[in-house]
């Protein structure tokens, strides 16, 4: 895992852990269901506060990249299939839609 940030990007810290952690997941450095490092750890990792670190998890959770468990921790879900409502003329095939949603 590179834990590089860069304390001179125009991009906020907890956007950058955030990137950070999302390509962690969407390459398998955290598969599905397992569970990722504690926010003090990733603090730790990242050289950034606690705050930073809880922000960008929330974010990651809003986004359905993890889900937190009340006394077990924070873990990676499965990535959902959005769906967009169509016109009836305006049919979308599966393979676009997992490839609209990054699959």
């Amino acid at each position: 895992m590179d834990a590089h940030l860069d304390g001179g990007s125009s991009a906020p810290l907890y956007q950058q852990v955030l990137d950070l952690l999302k390509s962690d997941i969407e390459q398998g450095t955290y598969p599905v269901d397992s569970q990722i490092p504690t926010e003090l750890e990733l603090s730790k990792m990242y050289g950034v506060g606690r705050v930073t670190v809880r922000r960008a998890i929330e974010e990651l959770v809003g986004e359905g990249y993890l889900t937190k468990r009340q006394g077990r921790g924070t873990f990676v879900t499965a990535t959902k299939i959005i769906r967009k409502v169509h016109q009836k003329d305006d049919v979308q095939s599966f393979t676009q839609a997992c490839a609209e949603n990054g699959m």
